[in-house]
C-alpha cells in the first residue's frame, strides 16, 4: 500500500472529497470511509478536529470578499492550511500542488483560488522555533516550542480581546477558556489549552506470558520494515511500552495478540493494588 502521506498519492483528493460530503466531519462514526483506504490520515483528521475553530478564521480572515466557499474549497483550504502550519514534515510546495491537484476533480473554477489562498498564507506566515511566546495579535502556537508569526495582525488583540484571541488561537470554545482564566490565570491557562491541543503518549501493555528478553529490539526490526519513523519505547513499568509512528491495524504484534492498549497511569495503579492484595 502506498504511504498515505506520500505527495504521489492521492490521499488529499480522498480527504477533500470526504470533508465535502461530510461537513460535520468531525464526527468520529464518519471517518470508518476513509480509515479503511488510507488509516495514516486519521491523525490529520483528529488535528483538523482539534484546530478548526483556528483555521476557519485563518481562512476567513484571509479570504476576506469571499463571503461563501464551495464545500470542496472549503475542505481543501482546511488541509492545506493545516498541512502548512501543522505538518513541518511536508514541504510547502507539496502541500500547495498537491491539494490544489487534488480539489480539481471537484471545482476547476475553484482550485485558483485554493491555489491562491494558500500561497498567500505561506507569504504571510514565517515558522519559529524555541522562541519565548507572549500572546500578540499575529502570533499563533502551533505546538510545544513551536510558533507562527504573520507579517500583519490575524488575530484579536490581546490586550484589549484575550478571552477571543485564546480562543481562536488554541482553538478553544469562548466559555471555556473564560472560565480558565478565572480560575487560573492567564499562564497557566495558556499551559491547559496548550497541552490539551498536543497529541497524547499511545501505551501499549505486552500480554503476559509474551515477556522475554530481546523482545523489544526484535519488534522494533519489525515494524521497522513496514514504518521506517516508527518507534517502540521501555518504560519504567516493564510490562507498558511506548510507542510512536505505528498504525496498530498494521502491527504485527498487536495483529497477534501479543500486546493490547492500555493507558499507563491506570495500568499502574491497577498492578499496585494487585501486588497489595496478593
Amino acid at each position: 500500500m502506498a504511504n498515505p502521506l506520500d505527495s504521489s498519492s492521492n490521499w488529499r483528493k480522498e480527504a477533500i472529497s470526504f470533508l465535502s460530503k461530510n461537513p460535520r466531519f468531525y464526527l468520529f462514526s464518519k471517518w470508518e470511509t476513509l480509515y479503511s483506504s488510507h488509516p495514516a490520515l486519521l491523525h490529520i483528521l483528529r488535528g483538523l478536529t482539534i484546530r478548526f475553530r483556528t483555521l476557519k478564521h485563518l481562512i476567513e480572515t484571509l479570504a476576506k470578499k469571499q463571503k461563501y466557499l464551495e464545500p470542496s474549497v472549503f475542505a481543501a483550504l482546511l488541509l492545506g492550511y493545516y498541512q502548512i502550519l501543522f505538518m513541518p514534515e511536508i514541504p510547502d510546495y507539496a502541500a500547495i500542488n498537491e491539494t490544489v491537484e487534488g480539489v480539481k476533480a471537484f471545482s476547476s473554477k475553484g482550485a485558483g483560488f485554493v491555489n491562491a489562498l494558500l500561497r498567500k498564507l505561506i507569504k504571510e506566515v514565517e515558522i519559529c522555533e524555541a522562541m519565548d511566546f507572549t500572546p500578540s495579535p499575529n502570533l499563533l502556537p502551533l505546538e510545544k516550542n513551536r510558533w507562527a508569526r504573520f507579517s500583519s495582525p490575524l488575530f484579536p488583540h490581546p490586550q484589549k480581546q484575550l478571552e477571543e484571541y485564546l480562543s481562536l488561537a488554541y482553538s478553544f470554545p469562548i466559555k471555556m477558556v473564560r472560565q480558565f482564566l478565572s480560575l487560573y490565570g492567564l499562564e497557566k491557562t495558556q499551559k491547559i489549552l496548550q497541552e490539551s491541543n498536543e497529541r497524547p503518549p499511545l501505551f501499549a501493555r505486552i500480554r503476559k506470558g509474551y515477556e522475554k528478553p530481546g523482545l523489544l529490539e526484535s519488534w522494533q526490526n519489525e515494524i521497522s520494515s513496514i514504518f521506517p519513523e516508527a518507534r517502540i519505547y521501555p518504560t519504567f513499568q516493564q510490562d507498558f511500552i511506548r510507542i510512536e509512528g505505528i498504525q496498530l491495524t498494521q502491527w504485527p504484534p498487536f495483529q497477534r495478540g501479543e500486546v493490547y492498549i492500555q493507558d499507563f497511569n491506570s495500568g499502574r495503579m491497577v498492578s499496585q493494588l494487585l501486588q497489595a492484595y496478593s
